[in-house]
């Protein structure tokens, strides 16, 4: 994954996040990246973490200051092929990361040491091709062309929006 400067009109404008500048890469994934997410500390601050899903079945965390791959999250379930994650968020502050996957399952880790939390078949036979994680709720969106928001809250149900056709 490269962070690097993006061109306007005015010519290349380097990047300045918690005053770096230039073109980083961040290397670890043993296949494609399929998604990157840097943090979102919902204020002005630019965040600490940056973090990767990929072909390679994992997740990983990246310190973005200084490049390196922090954490690896990974799908642990027993007796099951890990599949692909297309889409991943997570949130420092709550202590998630979630993980969408080619095989319609929600991973849910815990940020502070990859332990897995919770595995949910949220679009059953369908890619998950997005997600976003808000508080105890996340948002999944799959080929099945349905949106689905998901509590990771135990007892508490889940909501379906469905309406998306192919062209």
């Amino acid at each position: 994954v490269r962070l690097s400067p993006v061109s306007t009109q005015q010519g290349p404008h380097p990047f300045d996040i918690n005053g770096l500048s230039g073109t980083r890469i961040f290397k670890g994934h043993d296949n494609a990246v399929l998604c990157v997410k840097m943090e979102d500390t919902g204020s002005t601050v630019e965040g600490k973490w940056m973090m990767t899903a990929g072909e390679d079945a994992t997740a990983r965390l990246f310190d973005i200051a200084s490049g390196a791959c922090v954490r690896v999250y990974r799908d642990t379930r027993e007796g099951t092929n890990a599949a692909a994650i297309n889409g991943v968020d997570f949130s420092s502050r709550g202590d998630r990361v979630v993980g969408g996957t080619r095989f319609g399952i929600l991973l849910v880790w815990r940020f502070s040491d990859a332990t897995t939390l919770a595995t949910l078949s949220v679009h059953p036979a369908s890619s998950i091709t997005a997600v976003q994680l808000r508080g105890d709720w996340v948002l999944t969106a799959s080929y099945d062309r349905a949106i689905k928001l998901s509590s990771l809250l135990p007892k508490t149900r889940a909501h379906a929006y469905i309406g998306h056709e192919s062209a």
